[in-house]
């Protein structure tokens, strides 16, 4: 709620907490509450080639802090 935007009125902050404590179960409160589903599958078309799977990239050692904020 604190990152909201300031010109918003007294009704309008009213409304946004009502919808987000109605719907507060389909929101992420974390980098690891994401969780998995089957609803949906993910295919991506190659035509007639076969996938390619590659690693991550790796990072420079200096910038692994920054990384892992």
């Amino acid at each position: 709620m604190e990152k909201l935007p300031d010109d918003l009125t007294g009704g309008q902050l009213f409304q946004v907490q009502q919808l987000l404590q109605g719907y507060d179960g389909v929101f992420s409160h974390g980098a690891f509450d994401m969780g998995r589903t089957t609803l949906v599958e993910h295919s991506i078309d190659t035509g007639s080639q076969r996938p390619i799977w590659q690693g991550h990239p790796r990072h420079p050692v200096a910038h692994l802090d920054t990384v892992d904020e």
